[in-house]
């Protein structure tokens, strides 16, 4: 069935909402509280939590390839206790677990790669399919690395990473050869998206800032926010972007405009999550709701 608007049940309050992560009919949560549970997009029920054996908060989740061996659909979980744990969303299993030197800080998979952003300022390079290493690059030691997306520049592919500091670096995702940084933000990096040549980073300065990835140059500074810009993602030609002042803000993506605010139904914004026709919104206070 298609999916629905409105809240997510059978969720236990209170705990904030980590991140969030949508495969076709199943949408899948991680909270404050350690939990991680899977719900039906279609229903907007609770099909069932994970079992996993974190010591500490999940903080991000992605999806790997199909499992080449069963076919089953996997779901990758990070932590902050240093461990990365591979689910299948068929049994519900950890099916591959990854121990690393560092916490887990966010995860990024674009092409035939994961991502592993790490508090130790280094991003890990696994491949999708089989999770085998490919490369380390320490990328803003002594600082975490915040947030990651990707792009391209002709036919060369980008990363682009955030950090505490309000850095956010441009390399080569193939090489990991740095190729531009800038500063846009005056405190941490918490999100970024890239659409063509523009990239959008919200921080904890309340700033959501436009920039031309492909030259480091400045397009706009967004000031339309009253708390932490949580979350950006962007809706076809349009980029929404989440807040701890529990707001959604539209924007189209060339002019900088401002074309529509939606108040949250339950408390600040933590995390977003899209798709070609809904905007799943993780909050503050552990709810969930589809737009």
């Amino acid at each position: 069935g298609a999916a629905s608007t409105g809240l997510f049940s059978g969720i236990a309050e209170n705990a904030r909402v980590r991140a969030i992560k949508v495969f076709d009919s199943v949408l899948a949560a991680c909270f404050e509280d350690f939990s991680c549970q899977l719900f039906d997009v279609t229903t907007r029920d609770l099909r069932c939590s994970l079992r996993h054996k974190h010591e500490k908060s999940i903080t991000c989740l992605e999806a790997a390839d199909i499992d080449p061996f069963s076919g089953d659909q996997r779901l990758i979980a990070g932590s902050s206790d240093t461990a990365l744990f591979c689910f299948s969303l068929k049994t519900l299993f950890c099916s591959y677990k990854i121990v690393l030197h560092s916490s887990v800080t966010c995860l990024h998979g674009a092409w035939e790669w994961l991502f592993i952003g790490l508090s130790s300022g280094e991003v890990i390079c696994l491949d999708k399919k089989s999770l085998k290493k490919i490369g380390t690059q320490d990328c803003h030691s002594p600082n975490r690395v915040t947030c990651m997306t990707t792009g391209t520049e002709g036919t060369q592919r980008l990363l682009v990473t955030g950090s505490d500091d309000g850095v956010i670096a441009v390399r080569s995702a193939e090489s990991f050869v740095l190729l531009r940084t800038f500063w846009r933000h005056t405190k941490p990096v918490i999100s970024l998206a890239v659409w063509n040549n523009i990239l959008c980073s919200g921080g904890e300065d309340k700033r959501f800032v436009m920039t031309d990835v492909h030259t480091g140059k400045l397009i706009r500074f967004i000031d339309k926010h009253a708390g932490h810009v949580t979350s950006v993602v962007v809706v076809g030609r349009n980029v929404v972007t989440g807040c701890l002042d529990g707001r959604l803000r539209c924007f189209d993506i060339k002019t900088g405009n401002l074309l529509r605010v939606i108040l949250s139904e339950s408390s600040g914004i933590s995390c977003l999550s899209a798709t070609s026709c809904m905007i799943y919104v993780g909050c503050e206070n552990g709810q969930i709701q589809a737009i």
